[in-house]
């Protein structure tokens, strides 16, 4: 038996997908005999990923209550049901597995991705680290810097690629209500980028880009979030407010037409404190609609690109390597189509979940040994 404990499996997000994927793909292996799993976050329909997902135990979000009561059922659950392995997916659970460990002996593995390992863990998550039985990541990048940040050895930490569904994600043509949904005029040239406002993904950094691209490239913003209203100010400050579009939050059923609608994807994240990430779902998921994609060179990003055949690695950030490789993009429509249909085969080779289910099977197989 594996318990999951998951922070959140059910709104919009990458590490929540990935969770999803995770149990579904647990769930399949006929050897093992049951699979838990406790979320902590309940469903927001006002931002779900949708569809029936079977959990035993939700609780009520993120509130010191809802966590005592999380905690407390895990470790009777635990102690009660003896499992052979507690899989945690987020690093917040440190404290309360390594108590788990201590009181029943029962080992526990951790999914690590990005952003929260780089932006200062306690000594206490990073015990939660080093007492793991394993450690799961979703990008080398990832990888590397826990091993040589935290001494882990490296047979202790597994690359797990996050994976897309490619019957839901693939090229199909955009109905025209969607255009007219979010205000985008079909006949443009659309540059997106897809992602929470939260911090800069390449969203300011493509607003401040726009005005030395010509006035036929449109920017769409996919995603709502905390940064909204300040980006729509700076669109207003350099004068291309016309030209970008803010999608706002956006359901689930929407997403895949708007990959659909962007001629190139532009991902511009940067390695530092509270920014910088692991391999980005957007990516991959744009990858499957056959968009051409442009990444920086400084953290995960780039593990979706093999340069010059489905999109771009650029300098991060430097304006003339991006505004370069989009005119280019824009100037040569058959090396446009060329890397499009690149781009399915790579996340086609290398990510998909048939691929994702084989792999996560062969890790946790070797763990229980």
């Amino acid at each position: 038996m594996i318990l999951v404990l998951a922070t959140d499996v059910f709104s919009i997000g990458g590490i929540q997908r990935y969770t999803r994927y995770q149990i579904q793909a647990l769930r399949s292996y006929s050897w093992l005999d049951k699979i838990v799993v406790f979320s902590l976050c309940s469903e927001n329909k006002n931002d779900s990923l949708g569809g029936k997902f079977m959990v035993d135990y939700v609780f009520g979000g993120t509130d010191f209550f809802s966590k005592i009561r999380f905690s407390l059922k895990a470790i009777i659950f635990v102690i009660k049901e003896k499992p052979n392995l507690v899989l945690c997916n987020h690093i917040s659970f440190s404290f309360i597995v390594r108590l788990i460990k201590k009181i029943t002996g029962v080992p526990y593995i951790f999914n690590v991705y990005g952003m929260e390992i780089w932006s200062g863990l306690s000594s206490g998550r990073i015990k939660g680290l080093k007492q793991a039985k394993a450690i799961i990541s979703d990008c080398k990048f990832t990888i590397k810097y826990v091993k040589d940040n935290f001494g882990i050895s490296e047979d202790k930490i597994f690359l797990l690629y996050d994976c897309v569904d490619l019957g839901k994600f693939y090229p199909q043509i955009v109905p025209r209500v969607i255009y007219e949904k979010y205000g985008i005029n079909k006949n443009k040239k659309i540059i997106s980028v897809v992602g929470r406002l939260a911090y800069d993904k390449g969203q300011k950094t493509m607003i401040s880009f726009l005005k030395y691209l010509p006035d036929n490239i449109i920017l769409v913003l996919v995603g709502g979030g905390s940064k909204l209203k300040e980006w729509k100010k700076f669109a207003e400050l350099e004068g291309i407010e016309k030209r970008v579009i803010f999608t706002g939050y956006v359901p689930e059923e929407d997403l895949v037409f708007l990959y659909n609608i962007a001629n190139l994807i532009v991902y511009l994240s940067k390695f530092k404190k509270n920014e910088g990430g692991a391999l980005p779902l957007v990516l991959i998921e744009a990858g499957a609609c056959e968009k051409p994609i442009i990444v920086s060179d400084e953290d995960g990003a780039t593990e979706a690109v093999k340069n010059g055949f489905n999109g771009f690695i650029v300098p991060t950030r430097n304006k003339e390597a991006v505004i370069g490789k989009i005119k280019y993009f824009f100037s040569n429509p058959q090396i446009l189509k060329e890397i499009s249909r690149n781009s399915r085969k790579y996340v086609e080779r290398n990510f998909s979940y048939k691929i994702f289910n084989k792999k996560q099977e062969d890790i946790i197989k070797g763990i229980l040994k």
